[in-house]
């Protein structure tokens, strides 16, 4: 079982597209055509990744980001949207998205991202058992 990725998109040929390459990669991948279907998969599933369109005619990115945030900590979210701006890009990093990508993106770009939110989230995994294992012998 791979981890498991979340893909939010209003737009079908992209939640597609995503979730092909994806579950080629190894990934569990489910996805949710905007934001009220992705709070929905998230009060029924643990991810370990959310990728979401940024600009959503039902809602924006910067919602699913929050939620995960506020529920999921410990769930990385990667933003991609079509309409970048320097602005948007910080607010997403404040607001603790793992990373913002422009769309369109090459897919080895996706994968790259990907995998290095994963490894972080891995590694903080880790580093958190490391200490209280630390914390239980001294």
């Amino acid at each position: 079982m791979g981890p498991r990725i979340l893909v939010v998109d209003d737009e079908l040929s992209m939640r597609e597209m995503l979730s092909i390459l994806l579950k080629r990669s190894g990934f569990e991948v489910d996805d949710a055509p905007g934001p009220e279907a992705a709070f929905a998969a998230l009060e029924r599933t643990t991810y370990d990744l959310v990728i979401t369109d940024l600009a959503m005619p039902t809602g924006g990115g910067m919602a699913v980001l929050d939620r995960v945030k506020e529920h999921a900590p410990e769930t990385q979210v990667v933003l991609m949207t079509a309409y970048a701006s320097t602005e948007s890009a910080v607010e997403a990093m404040k607001r603790g998205a793992f990373d913002y990508l422009i769309k369109p993106f090459k897919t080895d770009e996706m994968l790259i991202v990907v995998r290095h939110c994963l490894e972080k989230k891995v590694l903080a995994k880790e580093n958190v058992l490391l200490k209280k294992a630390l914390g239980t012998r001294y």
